[in-house]
């Protein structure tokens, strides 16, 4: 196990992704909404 620095230190939360139905729309979440399709498994 690496150590983080103390700035990067935890707690840190877990991106898990959940399969759905449909994207919301553009103007539900406060801020609008942008997708990118994640081929690669690794968060950007």
């Amino acid at each position: 196990m690496v150590d983080l620095p103390v700035g990067l230190a935890g707690p840190v939360d877990f991106e898990l992704a959940q399969a759905v139905e449909a994207l919301p729309g553009e103007k539900v979440l406060p801020g609008g909404s942008r997708y990118e399709p994640k081929w690669d498994g690794f968060l950007h």
